[in-house]
């Protein structure tokens, strides 16, 4: 007789589930719930994991991701008006200041894709909603 899983078991499975989706480590949620590595390792690589609430965390990411774009996008856009008038003025200090603000957005979406690293450390995202975010960052900076 097999015996079922002691993850699907546990009385905060939700819980264990959801550390398991924000990326915490088998160890250390097994050592959070009082389980063993092997029970959540093999909870997580048959499948256990509810389908439903793995749904609900990927659509809070791109939800998530979708807002960090709009505002990447609005901070764009502001710098870039700025730039504009500060041009038109021909104050050469704002316009330079302006520069570097779209520079740090640029700087920033290199360091998410991993592509730069900041103080010898690099950033990297890996969540499903990087992809679309990243398109939506890159052509709101191409304007």
């Amino acid at each position: 007789m097999a015996t079922s899983c002691r993850v699907c078991r546990h009385r905060k499975r939700a819980a264990i589930e959801r550390e398991l989706l924000k990326g915490a480590t088998l160890r250390d949620v097994a050592e959070r719930f009082g389980l063993s590595y092997s029970s959540v390792h093999r909870h997580r690589k048959n499948g256990h994991i509810s389908a439903t609430l793995a749904r609900a965390t990927d659509e809070l990411e791109t939800f998530e991701a979708r807002g960090l774009a709009a505002e990447l996008t609005d901070l764009k856009n502001r710098a870039r008006g700025i730039l504009d008038r500060a041009e038109a003025a021909d104050d050469l200090r704002s316009a330079l200041g302006a520069i570097r603000e779209l520079r740090g957005l640029l700087e920033l979406v290199a360091k998410i894709e991993g592509r730069l690293s900041s103080g010898g450390v690099a950033v990297i995202v890996s969540t499903p909603a990087w992809g679309e975010l990243r398109s939506v960052i890159v052509d709101a900076l191409a304007d």
